[in-house]
């Protein structure tokens, strides 16, 4: 496999980047910090489109927007434009209904924070003498070639075999399939051969739920989820609007909450928002507490 020429720090443990092992820490990794930032970015933003006090809001929008720079993961850092603009729009239509206005303020944010985050990240690589092409010395003639590839191509492979359905549970994917034993089925695909993916190092199986999800429950499993999540969106959604002149905080959780699990949903390939903690705790906490909130109004 040869050497991984990467700086150290674009792929340790924040113990590794910071010096020091913190007692207690909820964010071992800068992945899991990147998310619980994204959710908190979302919330501030969400409360900042829809208040009339905008300033505290504001401030923290950016400070969270920056921590979610400084961790470096990529999914997040393109990612938060994007649920940034989906924010504008969707707030923007429930407190004061003007589509075109807000579409083109969204579009506007969109390209402006896109282009403000490619930039930082260009010039973090140069300062990290980070070259793109030298992130993997793997060969790449023989696919799949990472972890995340590999469990996901296996997924695939399993509900393909068992008519939509998975392997069961504790089977593939899942923390319990690394952690009370390790699952004949890596062995099968040849997971045990890459990098975090044996048995004394699994770590990145468990990264990810797309291929948690269709591995053990199968396609079918997964789709029945993604309703379950579709519907605390919808439920959301109209929160959002019932609100309109209403709370501003309440429809900053509504629309924080929607950015979320949409947020969730698509990084779900390297991510575990909506499927582990401690992440998904802030995720389903804040779209929880919308939907308690308002029913005990």
């Amino acid at each position: 496999m040869g050497q991984n020429p990467m700086p150290s720090l674009a792929i340790e443990t924040l113990n590794i980047r910071l010096g020091f092992v913190p007692k207690r820490s909820f964010f071992p990794h800068p992945g899991v910090l990147a998310d619980v930032a994204v959710i908190l970015a979302s919330y501030h933003v969400a409360v900042y489109l829809g208040s009339e006090k905008r300033l505290p809001h504001g401030i923290l929008s950016v400070a969270t927007a920056a921590v979610v720079f400084l961790t470096t993961r990529w999914r997040a850092l393109f990612a938060l434009p994007l649920l940034l603009a989906g924010l504008n729009l969707l707030i923007g239509w429930a407190v004061k209904p003007n589509r075109k206005r807000h579409l083109f303020a969204s579009v506007l944010l969109l390209a402006l924070a896109t282009g403000v985050v490619g930039v930082l990240r260009l010039a973090q690589a140069r300062a990290w003498g980070f070259r793109p092409a030298e992130v993997s010395p793997v060969d790449r003639s023989q696919e799949p070639t990472t972890v995340r590839e590999a469990v996901f191509a296996g997924a695939i492979e399993i509900t393909q075999q068992r008519g939509g359905l998975g392997a069961g549970f504790g089977m593939f994917g899942s923390p319990a399939s690394v952690t009370y034993h390790y699952s004949p089925l890596y062995y099968h695909f040849g997971i045990n051969e890459l990098w975090r993916g044996s048995a004394d190092d699994p770590s990145f199986i468990t990264d990810q739920w797309w291929s948690w999800y269709l591995g053990e429950i199968g396609l079918w499993g997964m789709l029945a989820y993604l309703a379950f999540l579709g519907g605390l969106m919808w439920l959301l959604v109209k929160l959002l609007f019932r609100q309109r002149g209403g709370s501003s905080l309440l429809r900053g959780l509504a629309g924080a909450g929607v950015a979320i699990l949409i947020y969730g949903i698509g990084v779900g390939f390297a991510g575990s928002i909506v499927s582990g903690p401690p992440n998904s705790y802030y995720a389903f906490g804040l779209v929880g507490m919308a939907l308690s909130i308002e029913r005990a109004l």
